[in-house]
């Protein structure tokens, strides 16, 4: 039974899918599938739930803390 003579030189089937990419999107790249940046946005989405949950219906006024707060984490996401 032969294989299949479908690979290159260096035996790889396929080329990965990245190796188009230029440098600065491999860094991006590398940033973003990070398991340090999947932990960062996690943190910063449970912030901004604990932030939402704080606030309550007929809430006294306590400044624009709590929404420059809320509208900070928004954005941050």
């Amino acid at each position: 039974m032969t294989r299949s003579t479908c690979t290159d030189i260096t035996g790889l089937r396929e080329l990965p899918y990245w190796s188009g990419y230029s440098k600065p999107r491999l860094l991006l790249h590398a940033v973003v599938t990070s398991k340090y940046f999947d932990l960062c946005i996690a943190g910063v989405i449970g912030l901004n739930v604990i932030t939402m949950a704080l606030e309550f219906y007929l809430m006294p006024a306590v400044g624009h803390s709590m929404q420059t707060t809320h509208t900070t984490l928004t954005v941050a996401v």
